[in-house]
């Protein structure tokens, strides 16, 4: 069956449009979930900054000192310009700027002083901070591997000048943001530096997977930061900005687990949605300034700086940067003892099942309730204004505080006839109190920190805000095992409360009354179909709610929507309903208040559950002990509430659990990107090997040498409707398979995750089409200029002679030797790639206006076409000429063109991964060779990358009359024939399988694939030529 040409047009059209359509709903709904997910609150910072260049650090400490410069930085009128503490060495990311460091700096410099020239109390036995920083001059460090090379050489030596100016062994704490990070844990490999290096803080740096693959180097650079990350002692913290962050995906911020040989390193990877004082997203670029994030890191460098041991400065990381998760045990094991004989205004005991509810009191107590009589009941306080066992917020007025023991009574019913002891907490943290019409996280303006001015900074870190009846932005959670009762003795839960003054409050209960935790089988098949009910008692405190089946992933977002009478009710709750959703790998916690999420809110904002843990392409580890137990896979949350007993009638009855497909579109987009022009470039190699093997059809006996070639339409509208359905299902079938993290798409055989192989080749094969629609409108004005062109040389067509038969072979091999010279000296590959496409683009467009001068293709088949091509390449021999003289001159250059536009349609798709490298180029390519500053493109004069395509276009440049890649007799019998067209398949399925992982595997498969096919059609035609001049057999080349 025929199909006509309209049918193809609309085919291939319906196609194009659905993908401009899916594409650009993926975009909106990925730029939609940077802001969806995780709220972004972070405060604005304000600085007096000033940069003092380095001078003396110049080309005599390395060549690199012509291309990049060290400042110190200094607050103006609180730091002189002489370096007079402990040194810190601040690395910019990807177009980075040696300025990113002044927030930070500034905050440490007026933590550390009080007033200029005057020291802060506390800070006496502290030194202050001077903080250098590398001025890359915004290079492109992200996309390509020698930029990092010499980030990396220049940093090395900024800390051996660094270490000149101090004392011997004076340690350096480095500090990294983006990119920055990955070099700074480069200088942790074994034998890089000689430097003493105390501590590395990374903030939002990729450590495991690089944000653009498309570049080998990369990857080798990523080895060495990684043997860095895994050998090296040094005590290292990864803080992350969460999916707030539309650069670098946070699950590759975390960082890999240790050696065996180093197992006792300091490793933590901390998310700023967890981070005690911040619990807020952030984005890129915002981590080196967030207010409410800097001054804790301002605090974890001071601490750590001045300590000589690692182990003392990962204590000191631990306590500056607090997630909840990791707190000293110190902080669990409180030394106070019950003091009955004390002077206590209330020594009241309450039955079993009420709540201490204290709001707002004045008086200090011991508070009596009975102990839970089930095993692994849990017993939780909440302090708002207050601390519990020193953790609270650090507001130097906050004065309540909270104490639980355990009692068992020896005589009388008096509280003195008890014997007691202090209980070991199981957990002590610090929540955020979210109030009904406050949005959260707050935005800037709405800035947590009640202090102003920077000299208070010290005092900011986790300040609170005063509300109604004095209650605060932060709540003290504590919670424990209580001990059981081991004979008919009672046993009472003793909570003892001092430093009361009337603007806190107290609620503490058992959850042996209450439902505390609840488990549901609902997976991901579970909620598309439809959405899924968590029933809740709205009495508990405390609810712990597990999903085992519901694993989590970065490419699913669940909605929770609450369920409830009158969320208004709860509007004035001491805690309303606020969800912790914690990851199962990493310190990764998201607060989400759920009065926010009924639509009558005024700060509306739905509950969207994500994770970054079961990231594509890796398997982030899950740590054994968390919370000091162990962890549950699957998707898990927590809701506290002060429940409808402490006041009011707020009852939660449960969630509605659902999958949001619109977040799942984002994060999914987010995630591959780069796997889109590799699977595009996968779908031109099939494509373009389907041309090469249709004009290989002539080598059957029953074809012409001169039938027209399929035009890419054509092949396109082919692929479409007979290979491409084949192909998804394949695609669909493989995904199921358990394969290694770097195949495919890297889900490694999750079923829920499968059909994303074939709905990505879908996409890839709608780009390629509206690709070659865009060339096809690109072509149009160099071709009417070449029409024009011709039409004012007055030449007859019919009489035009084909370039190629005035030049000789050897001027052809000449000219293809001095670009791979130049290639291999002084422009580096991407430029004779692009180079090559702008080329080959004009050859089509003169090869489209030599066949519109011959009056369009010729449709009507030659006389001879039933001759074997075996026969008329034995005549070609034995007359010493081709056959295609016979041939209509229409007709040759109709193929000529059809080559021309397959050719051009594989270029073009290989100009993404050229495009990095072309950046750079123009960042640095021309200033640098002025600077002398060396070769700033080592390793981009791979000649073997450009070689197939400066042949191919080179070749197909010189003819304009068909024949370009004409076929030889070169086959590999079995029972499926293989020829060099088969060469293309294999590199478009290499292309799909390793792309999306490792994207510089697509163009080189193809260079291959195009190295073969050459080698097999062009090579063997110059052998058949060359024999024949030695036999006399011909005269001009074929």
């Amino acid at each position: 069956m025929v199909l006509s040409v309209s049918g193809i047009y609309r085919t291939l059209y319906a196609l194009g449009l659905l993908t401009v359509i899916l594409l650009w709903t993926f975009w909106r709904a990925g730029v939609e979930s940077t802001t969806s997910l995780s709220p972004q609150g972070c405060g604005m910072s304000y600085m007096s900054p000033s940069y003092v260049p380095q001078t003396a650090f110049d080309a005599s400490w390395t060549p690199l000192a012509r291309r990049y410069s060290l400042l110190l930085y200094r607050e103006t009128g609180w730091q002189d310009d002489t370096p007079s503490g402990l040194p810190v060495l601040f690395i910019p990311g990807n177009a980075g700027s040696a300025h990113q460091i002044r927030s930070v700096a500034s905050n440490a410099a007026r933590t550390y002083y009080e007033k200029p020239g005057t020291v802060a109390k506390g800070m006496t036995n502290i030194r202050p901070l001077d903080f250098f920083s590398l001025e890359h001059n915004e290079d492109l460090s992200a996309l390509h591997g020698p930029t990092l090379e010499a980030e990396a050489a220049y940093a090395g030596r900024a800390l051996d000048y660094i270490a000149s100016l101090y004392p011997k062994d004076t340690p350096i704490i480095l500090m990294g943001h983006s990119m920055g990070g990955v070099v700074a844990a480069s200088l942790l490999a074994p034998n890089t530096i000689n430097a003493t290096i105390s501590a590395l803080v990374t903030l939002s740096a990729p450590h495991t997977l690089p944000p653009a693959r498309l570049d080998r180097r990369i990857a080798k650079f990523y080895t060495t930061a990684r043997a860095g990350l895994e050998h090296s002692p040094v005590p290292i913290v990864s803080i992350c900005g969460g999916a707030t962050d539309g650069m670098v995906h946070s699950e590759a911020c975390v960082l890999p687990p240790l050696a065996s040989d180093n197992a006792d390193a300091y490793r933590r990877t901390i998310f700023a949605s967890a981070l005690e004082g911040a619990w807020t997203g952030m984005g890129h670029q915002v981590s080196v300034w967030c207010d409410h994030t800097r001054r804790l890191v301002a605090r974890a460098l001071l601490n750590s700086a001045p300590l000589a041991t690692s182990a003392d400065r990962a204590t000191a990381l631990s306590a500056a940067l607090p997630d909840g998760f990791s707190r000293a045990e110190t902080a669990y094991k409180p030394s106070k003892t019950l003091n009955f004989q004390r002077n206590k205004k209330s020594k009241d005991f309450y039955p079993p099942t009420l709540q201490l509810a204290l709001g707002s009191f004045a008086w200090n107590g011991i508070f009596m309730m009975p102990a839970p009589f089930q095993p692994g009941s849990l017993f939780t306080m909440y302090i708002g204004g207050g601390k519990a066992q020193g953790v609270g917020p650090e507001e130097k007025n906050t004065k309540l505080t909270g104490s639980v023991h355990a009692c068992r009574q020896v005589s009388g019913d008096k509280p003195q006839g008890h014997e007691c002891w202090p209980v070991t907490a199981k957990r002590i943290r610090r929540m955020p109190y979210v109030h009904a019409n406050v949005s959260w996280p707050r935005l800037e303006g709405q800035a947590m920190f009640e202090e102003e001015g920077e000299s208070e900074g010290r005092k900011g870190e986790a300040g609170v805000r005063t509300g109604k009846d004095g209650w605060k932005d932060e709540i003290t959670v504590w919670e424990a095992d209580v001990p059981m009762p081991e004979d008919d003795a009672p046993l009472w839960v003793a909570v003892e409360t001092d430093g009361a003054d009337g603007k806190g409050w107290l609620v503490a209960g058992s959850a042996e009354a209450y439902v505390s935790h609840v488990s549901y089988s609902y997976g991901v098949h579970d909620l598309i179909h439809s959405p899924a009910l968590i029933r809740l008692d709205p009495a508990s405190m405390r609810t712990e709610v597990t999903l085992p089946r519901l694993t989590p992933s970065p490419l699913l977002v669940y909605r929770a929507t609450p369920l409830w009478d009158n969320y208004t009710l709860c509007a004035t709750a001491r805690i309303p309903p606020t969800l912790e959703h914690v990851s199962p790998s990493a310190s990764e916690a998201h607060w989400h208040p759920l009065i926010h999420a009924d639509p009558h809110s005024p700060a509306y904002r739905p509950i969207l559950l994500h994770s970054h843990a079961g990231a594509p392409f890796f398997e982030i580890p899950a740590p054994s002990v968390k919370n000091n137990e162990s962890t549950t896979e699957g998707t898990q949350f927590t809701i506290y509430s002060t429940g409808p007993h402490a006041e009011g009638k707020c009852e939660l009855k449960g969630l509605s659990l659902s999958l949001d497909w619109r977040a799942s579109a984002g994060r999914t987009a987010t995630r591959y990107w780069p796997a889109l022009p590799a699977w595009a470039l996968g779908v031109a190699l099939w494509v373009f090997g389907m041309h090469w093997a249709a004009s290989s059809t002539s080598a059957s006996a029953s074809t012409l040498p001169g039938a027209p070639l399929p035009t890419p339409k054509q092949t396109l509208h082919r692929f479409v409707t007979r290979h491409l359905p084949v192909l998804m299902f394949v695609a669909y079938i493989a995904a199921h398979f358990n394969l290694a993290p770097e195949y495919l798409l890297g889900n490694s055989g999750r079923s829920a995750l499968a059909p994303l192989a074939p709905l990505m080749l879908f996409l890839a094969a709608g780009t390629t089409v509206v690709v070659y629609a865009l060339l096809h409108i690109l072509l149009y004005l160099p071709t009417l200029f070449y029409r024009a062109k011709l039409r004012a040389s007055g030449a007859d067509a019919e009489k035009d002679r084909d370039e190629e038969e005035g030049i000789d072979i050897r001027k052809r091999g000449v000219a293809i030797v001095a670009i791979l010279i130049a290639v291999g000296t002084v422009v580096p590959w991407q430029a004779a790639l692009a180079s090559a496409w702008v080329w080959h683009l004009f050859t089509t467009a003169r090869s489209a206006a030599h066949l519109a001068a011959r009056g369009g293709a010729d449709s009507t088949p030659p006389e001879y076409e039933r001759v074997a091509l075996i026969e008329r390449d034995d005549m070609s021999l034995n007359n010493g000429h081709s056959d295609r003289g016979h041939v209509s001159l229409a007709r040759q250059a109709q193929n000529a063109l059809a080559e021309h536009q397959h050719l051009l349609l594989l270029l073009t798709f290989l100009l993404p991964f050229a495009g990095p490298g072309l950046a750079v180029w123009k960042h640095v390519g021309l200033k640098e060779a002025a600077a002398g500053a060396g070769d700033a493109f080592r390793g981009d004069h791979a000649v073997w990358s450009v070689l197939p395509f400066v042949v191919a276009v080179e070749w197909a440049g010189r003819r304009r009359r068909g024949g370009v890649f004409e076929p030889t007799r070169i086959r590999i019998p079995g029972p499926v024939p293989l020829t060099s067209a088969h060469a293309f398949h294999v590199a478009a399925l290499v292309a799909c399988a390793r792309g999306a992982y490792a994207g510089y595997a697509a163009p080189e498969s193809a260079a291959g694939a195009l190295a073969l096919g050459l080698a097999c059609r062009v090579g063997a035609r110059w052998w058949r030529n060359a024999r024949a001049r030695r036999t006399g057999l011909g005269e001009k080349p074929v």
